[in-house]
């Protein structure tokens, strides 16, 4: 190996550093490895070289250490060009861009993240856009770190609601105090979160919980501001029953008429909520047609009541995960309805503990009639009596592909797990099998079945 390299003449510069530009050139045989040679200069004129060896093990073991190292304090590899300004300041952007990298580890927040921004802040006036980053996210908190008042920070928006409107993105009732504390009251904190949705216009994500029930319309105003939202969550909040005045919770009739106004929305998410309006239990049974929310991706309900035609006014050209759970009010007519609507893009479906009607002893399960045309779906939980093991057999053998098709089923084990299982693993879509306690049930069939599944490439377990 042949390597050259050619210094330049040293040049003191104003500050007593040195500089020294070098060009190199390799020249080597393909039987040898590569080298390459790494040089920084400091302001004490030591210097620091490194050689890196690279290539296969065999070489590397008959070659000497080549590796040398010498102190250095300080770097300076190009003098300041004369014809261009010197650097001074880098823009707000950058700056913010240099904050945010030192507050993460690991792709985590570090703990106590609020004080290093706001020592940024304090060092000059030039980086006081360090306070911008206080603002951006109020969406998890620390564990163990203090929980701030909601109170105290809605009266310091009020001083500036501009940089609400501005800087926050990310919002949760649950980033701040659960209880007033001393001197404070629940209809103080439900109108400071009134007052933070009113000015937080921009808001991207969101996690809300309940609020004093005199408050409920500016509540339901406020979220229908919000019309940059992509996801949000709504659930119950940590009130005492019997303690403090009445809560509201939006409804999902309430919710249903927000999602007008957040064009943007890609996630929904609601838990133990109600069907109808609070006061009057009204219901959207007389409306007109829903319209499709464009890009609505995933749903999620849990613990509710829920007709068919709520249901339906969720229906999304581009749904793709959804989750049902706790739920009450559906019939499979009206399940399989809505579900025939969104299997042209559903990829994941998990339906768990719902009571839901047949018509008669005749009729049908909704997911045995529309488990055929999910051409899309490859993951699928199902827990209650909604099924039969026709979810098994009309799901069609696809060519191979990288995504696996799982299915997941509790309950109904009896009905399933007999000796015509045998007969639908050759020939069922599903490559992962999952049949909560089948091998502790009936150990001598399962094994069985476990032979029948490896022969067909299927995982059972």
């Amino acid at each position: 190996m042949v390597l050259d390299i050619h210094l330049r003449s040293a040049q003191l510069l104003d500050d007593n550093a040195y500089h020294i530009a070098y060009e190199r050139n390799h020249l080597h045989m393909s039987a040898c490895p590569s080298t390459s040679v790494i040089l920084s200069l400091k302001t004490n004129r030591s210097l620091w070289t490194e050689i890196q060896q690279s290539g296969t093990s065999n070489t590397l073991e008959y070659l000497p250490e080549l590796q040398t190292h010498i102190s250095t304090y300080g770097l300076r590899i190009l003098p300041p060009s004369s014809y261009r300004q010197l650097f001074k300041q880098p823009p707000p952007e950058v700056l913010c861009l240099i904050f945010t990298s030192s507050i993460y580890s690991g792709g985590m927040v570090c703990r106590g993240w609020h004080r290093i921004v706001l020592s940024f802040g304090l060092v000059c006036r030039a980086w006081m856009h360090a306070f911008d980053l206080l603002y951006e996210d109020f969406f998890d908190r620390s564990s163990g770190s203090l929980s701030p008042s909601i109170i105290r920070f809605a009266a310091g928006l009020r001083l500036n609601p501009a940089r609400a409107s501005a800087l926050i993105r990310r919002f949760s009732t649950l980033y701040f105090n659960r209880i007033p504390k001393p001197g404070e009251t629940n209809e103080q904190a439900s109108r400071s979160l009134v007052d933070i949705l009113s000015t937080a216009t921009l808001v991207q994500e969101l996690k809300v919980a309940d609020v004093v029930v005199d408050h409920k319309d500016i509540y339901m105003q406020a979220l229908c501001g919000c019309t940059e939202v992509r996801e949000i969550e709504i659930a119950q909040g940590y009130r005492h029953p019997g303690r403090g005045p009445p809560a509201y919770v939006p409804a999902l009739f309430d919710v249903i008429q927000c999602m007008t106004h957040w064009p943007h929305l890609r996630a929904l998410s609601i838990r133990q909520f109600v069907a109808g309006h609070l006061d009057s239990g009204s219901s959207i049974s007389d409306k007109s047609d829903p319209v499709p929310y464009p890009r609505l991706e995933h749903l999620l309900l849990v613990g509710g009541e829920i007709s068919g035609r709520e249901l339906l006014c969720l229906t999304s050209p581009s749904l793709k995960k959804v989750t049902l759970a706790d739920l009450t009010g559906l019939t499979h007519a009206s399940l399989k309805e809505w579900l025939l609507a969104i299997s042209p893009t559903l990829e994941e479906l998990r339906i768990g503990r719902c009571t839901i009607r047949r018509e008669n002893e005749y009729e049908g399960f909704a997911i045995d009639e529309v488990i055929g045309e999910m051409d899309k779906l490859h993951t699928l939980s199902l827990d209650g009596d909604f099924f039969s093991k026709l979810v098994l057999t009309r799901k069609a053998r696809r060519p191979k592909s990288s995504t696996t098709h799982r299915i997941t089923l509790v309950g109904q084990l009896p009905e399933i797990f007999t000796e015509d299982f045998l007969g639908v693993l050759e020939y069922t879509g599903w490559e992962d099998i999952l049949l909560l306690n089948a091998a502790y049930r009936y150990p001598e069939l399962f094994e069985r079945a476990k032979a029948v599944a490896e022969r067909n490439g299927i995982h059972l377990r």
